[in-house]
C-alpha cells in the first residue's frame, strides 16, 4: 500500500522540478532579453524575476508585476508602458496562485500525525481544474512572449 502512494509521489515531485527550473530558466532569460530588446525600467535585476518566487509575501504579487511588465516589454520594448495584457493574462496568475495554496494546503495537511486522506483526496481533486488551467495558460504565455521576443529580435537584425 505504501508503495501505491510513494511511487506518485515521486513521480510528481520529479516532473515538479523539473518544470521548476524550467519555468526558472525561462522567467530569467525573458527578464534578461527585454532589457537587450531596449526596454528601460522593466526589471532592475533579471534574476529578482526568478527570486520574487521564493520570498515570502512578495511571491503574491511581485511575479505577476514582473511577468506583466516582460509581456509589455516583449510586445513593444521602447513603449511598452502603453501595451495592454490579453483577457487571459490574470486569470494565468490566479489560477496559479489557487493551484499552489490549495497544493500547500494538501501537503501540510497529509504531514499531519493522523492526516485524514479521503479529505485530502477531495482537496487533491479540487485542486486539479486549477492546475490544469493554469499548465495550459503557463504554456500559453511561455509560447506568446517566446515568439514575441523572437519577432522583436528578427526586426532589429532586419533594421
Amino acid at each position: 500500500m505504501l508503495l501505491v502512494t510513494i511511487v506518485p509521489l515521486i513521480i510528481f515531485g520529479v516532473c515538479f522540478l523539473v518544470y521548476l527550473v524550467a519555468f526558472m530558466t525561462w522567467t530569467y532569460r525573458v527578464a534578461w532579453n527585454v532589457r537587450a530588446l531596449g526596454a528601460e525600467g522593466v526589471v532592475n535585476w533579471p534574476i529578482m524575476a526568478v527570486l520574487w518566487y521564493f520570498v515570502p509575501i512578495f511571491f503574491l504579487f511581485m511575479p505577476y508585476r514582473v511577468m506583466r511588465n516582460v509581456w509589455k516589454a516583449s510586445i513593444s520594448p521602447q513603449a511598452w508602458e502603453g501595451v495592454s495584457l490579453p483577457g487571459w493574462f490574470g486569470f494565468w496568475w490566479f489560477t496559479s496562485a489557487i493551484a499552489s495554496a490549495m497544493g500547500s494546503a494538501s501537503f501540510r495537511w497529509s504531514m499531519r500525525e493522523n492526516p485524514d486522506a479521503e479529505a485530502i483526496a477531495y482537496l487533491d481533486l479540487a485542486t486539479l481544474p486549477f492546475d490544469m488551467a493554469s499548465v495550459w495558460l503557463t504554456i500559453l504565455l511561455v509560447q506568446k512572449v517566446t515568439a514575441a521576443q523572437n519577432s522583436q529580435q528578427v526586426e532589429k537584425v532586419f533594421d
